[in-house]
C-alpha cells in the first residue's frame, strides 16, 4: 500500500494525473470498493447521525458556515461530533465484514484519502471536500467502534485535511477575513 501511494504521489508530481489516479482506483476497484458506496461513508443511514453538522439541515456535507467553524475550533469536539451507540458498533461490524476484514478496510480508506487528496490537487474542490467530510465520518465511527488495527494517524489526516480545504475554500479573494478567534499572533 505504501508504494502504491508513493508512486501516486510521484506520479502526481510528474503531472502524469491520469496515471496517479488509476494507481488508486485499480487496487479499490480489485479490493470490491464502491467508491460512492457506505465504506466511504456515501448512503449511510441518517439514523447513524454521523457527521459535524446535524442530518437533515440542507447542508452539502462539510463544514461551510464560518460561525460553525469558529465554535468547532473554540469548543470541545463533544460538541460537534456524535456518541457512538450499539446502532454504530453494529453498523461498523457491517462494513468491516463487508470489506473483508478491518485490515483491508483500513487499506480502503488509505487508499481512498489519497484519492481524495489527487482530486483536490487536479482542482476538484468541491467533490474532494465532500469525500473527504464523508471519509471523516466513517473513519471516526470505525475507530470508535471497532478500536482494533484502525489507522489513527488516517483520522487524524483525515480531519485535519478537511479543516484545512475547508479553510482554504471560505478565504477566497474578496472574501470576509477570517474570524479574530481563529487568528494567530
Amino acid at each position: 500500500v505504501a508504494a502504491t501511494l508513493s508512486l501516486s504521489a510521484l506520479s502526481r508530481q510528474a503531472q502524469s494525473f491520469k496515471l496517479a489516479e488509476r494507481l488508486l482506483v485499480d487496487p479499490l476497484r480489485q479490493l470490491g470498493a464502491d467508491m460512492d458506496g457506505p465504506a466511504f461513508g456515501f448512503a449511510l443511514p441518517s439514523s447513524l447521525g454521523l457527521g459535524l453538522q446535524p442530518p437533515g439541515d440542507g447542508s452539502n456535507g462539510y463544514v461551510s458556515d464560518s460561525g460553525m467553524l469558529d465554535r468547532l475550533v473554540t469548543g470541545r469536539a463533544e460538541d460537534f461530533l456524535p456518541s457512538y451507540e450499539a446502532a454504530h458498533q453494529r453498523y461498523t461490524r457491517s462494513l468491516v465484514e463487508e470489506a473483508g476484514g478491518l485490515d483491508r478496510l483500513n487499506i480502503q480508506h488509505r487508499l481512498y484519502y489519497a484519492y481524495t487528496k489527487h482530486l483536490w490537487a487536479t482542482d476538484h474542490h468541491d467533490e474532494a471536500l465532500m469525500r473527504v467530510s464523508n471519509l471523516c465520518n466513517v473513519v471516526d465511527m470505525v475507530a470508535h467502534c471497532d478500536r482494533g488495527a484502525q489507522d489513527r494517524g488516517l483520522r487524524v489526516a483525515c480531519w485535519l485535511k478537511l479543516g484545512e480545504w475547508t479553510m482554504a475554500e471560505s478565504i477566497q479573494p474578496g472574501s470576509a477575513p477570517m474570524s479574530e478567534s481563529l487568528q494567530i499572533d
